[in-house]
């Protein structure tokens, strides 16, 4: 157990450090961004938008703003009512290859502030930080597992900025599509265990800007067409093939129903990878004096004031297996018919000494 005077700051390292003690068993190294080169500018509107869904360049700012349900609390209704809906939540984004910062903002102008609204996601390649609806900034380093809570929610989060960097593809991570023309079929190996293929079909009209684009998910048990839709209201000087507005639609026996819509408000690229430090969660956990956590060996630890270490739960009994869920069931099955063999057999003698009692009487 460590204790000493610690600062926020102090507290921030000690989170990274916290995985490499006996203690919690663990290794870090300092990691740097990749080199990359620059994107070619040419081609014309069509390959240049598929060219970004397969290798999107350096996103050094992008704020968006996605539309949600009008009431949270209920399910979505496949009735056209998301269509009505006046309610949207606000991101802030950073992102190349080996890296992402994303955070939820009370409002646009809110990207010159350190201010999240419930979420803050920083990847740097093996490198986590989290901070949902907990208040807590949990920090993991990847190794070999990968099925943990902080890994898990931080990969929830990001769907959104996952389907914005993809223009309105999901089921897929960001710069895995390839192209044969204006189709592509997904390798099945990318996409979640529910789908596994994705095809999909790009089409373009006058100004030879893409228009829409028509995927079709299909499943073991499950198959759904989707028609993604692109607008122009804003122009960006240096990706001027770029959508500002994503509206997915879902086809429903035919007709089409609104269930997503995302609109890029600010967006800033680079040539070249961003540094650490764009990346670096400490900023934004300093200015909205949030705790720190460590997550190692499925259980989560809070680093105190003073610089202890708790303990604040486990997570290691949080999913059960496969195979303790089928000694589970079987278990259940057993009792369930052993109860009632158990009462026919009870009834059956229940109904015999009656019986005998009733001849003696006679």
């Amino acid at each position: 157990m460590l204790a000493f005077p610690i600062t926020q700051a102090a507290r921030f390292r000690l989170a990274r450090l916290a995985c490499l003690s006996a203690l919690l068993s663990g290794s870090l190294h300092c990691v740097g961004a990749n080199a990359a080169g620059d994107r070619s500018e040419g081609g014309s509107p069509v390959e240049r938008f598929k060219a970004f869904i397969s290798s999107p360049p350096v996103i050094k700012d992008i704020v968006f703003r996605k539309k949600v349900r009008q009431d949270l609390s209920k399910p979505m209704r496949m009735d056209g009512s998301f269509a009505l809906s006046t309610n949207f939540e606000y991101f802030h984004a950073r992102w190349q290859p080996d890296a992402t910062l994303l955070r939820q903002i009370p409002d646009p102008s809110d990207i010159e502030s350190l201010k999240i609204d419930r979420l803050l996601v920083s990847i740097f390649r093996d490198e986590y930080w989290l901070v949902d609806r907990e208040r807590m900034a949990t920090h993991w380093f990847k190794r070999s597992e990968t099925d943990n809570f902080v890994f898990r929610i931080a990969n929830r989060r990001m769907y959104s900025l996952r389907k914005l960097l993809n223009l309105g593809l999901i089921h897929v991570p960001i710069a895995s599509i390839v192209w044969n023309g204006n189709t592509f079929l997904v390798n099945r190996t990318l996409v979640s265990e529910e789908i596994k293929e994705i095809r999909g079909e790009l089409f373009a009209k006058g100004t030879n800007r893409p228009t829409e684009l028509r995927v079709k998910y299909a499943g073991p048990r499950s198959y759904a067409e989707h028609v993604v839709r692109y607008a122009y209201e804003t122009e960006f000087d240096e990706l001027p093939f770029l959508p500002s507005k994503i509206s997915t639609f879902y086809l429903n026996d035919g007709r089409e129903v609104e269930v997503d819509e995302m609109t890029i408000v600010e967006l800033d690229t680079a040539k070249t990878p961003l540094g650490t430090s764009a990346f670096d969660p400490q900023p934004f956990i300093d200015a909205n004096k949030i705790g720190i956590g460590a997550y190692t060996n499925d259980a989560l630890y809070s680093v105190t004031a003073d610089g202890h270490l708790e303990f604040v739960r486990s997570y290691h009994s949080e999913t059960p297996s496969f195979f303790s869920r089928r000694i589970t069931r079987s278990a259940e099955r057993i009792f369930l018919y052993a109860s009632w063999v158990g009462a026919n057999v009870g009834i059956f003698f229940v109904f015999r000494r009656i019986r005998k009692i009733h001849n003696n009487q006679v």
